[in-house]
C-alpha cells in the first residue's frame, strides 16, 4: 500500500506500471505524479482504489489495438485523475499525425466515486474516456477532446455521474 510513482520517463515500453498477482483491487493510495511515458504503451494496468493519477504526461501512444493510456481493471473506487495529458497520435513524418492509440482512460470495472478532471485527450483511434457499465457517483468534467474517434463511452447504465466537458 502506498506507493509512488514520481518524476519517471518511461520510453518505449509496454506497460510502465502494473498490478497484477493475487487480490490486485487490494492496492490503494498509490500515487502516479509527473512521470513522461513516451512512444508506445500503457502508463497503468490493473487493480486500483484510492489513488491518484496527476500531471503525466503521456505521448504518441501508438500500440493501438485494445490498449488504454489507463486501464482500470479490478476495483475502481474513489480514484483522481487529474491534469494528465493522454495523446495517441503517432507521428508519420513530415508534421504530420495520425490517430493510433485505442483509449486515453478505461475503466472495465464499474468505477465508484471517481473523478476525471481538467485532462486533455488528442488523438485516440477509440474512445478517449471509456466506463463500464454501473458507474457510480463519477465525475467526468473540465477535460479537453480534440480529434478523438469517440469522447467519452459509457457502456450502460450510470447513476450519479455528471459529465461537463469542453
Amino acid at each position: 500500500r502506498a506507493f509512488v510513482v514520481s518524476g519517471v520517463r518511461f520510453h518505449t515500453c509496454n506497460v510502465a506500471i502494473k498490478n497484477a498477482g493475487v487480490n490486485p483491487e487490494s492496492i490503494r493510495s498509490l500515487q502516479i505524479t509527473n512521470n513522461l511515458i513516451d512512444l508506445e504503451g500503457r502508463l497503468f494496468e490493473g487493480g486500483l482504489n484510492h489513488s491518484v493519477i496527476s500531471g503525466n504526461i503521456c505521448d504518441f501512444n501508438t500500440s493501438g489495438g485494445t490498449l488504454a493510456t489507463i486501464k482500470v481493471t479490478s476495483g475502481g473506487n474513489d480514484i483522481v485523475i487529474a491534469g494528465n495529458h493522454f495523446s495517441g497520435y503517432d507521428s508519420v513524418g513530415a508534421n504530420v499525425e495520425t490517430r493510433t492509440g485505442a483509449t486515453g482512460v478505461r475503466f472495465d470495472v464499474a468505477p465508484v466515486g471517481c473523478s476525471i478532471t481538467g485532462n486533455s485527450f488528442s488523438g485516440f483511434a477509440a474512445n478517449a474516456v471509456y466506463l463500464a457499465s454501473g458507474s457510480t457517483a463519477t465525475s467526468i468534467t473540465g477535460n479537453s477532446f480534440d480529434d478523438n474517434l469517440n469522447g467519452i463511452e459509457i457502456d450502460g447504465a450510470v447513476a450519479d455521474t455528471q459529465i461537463i466537458n469542453t
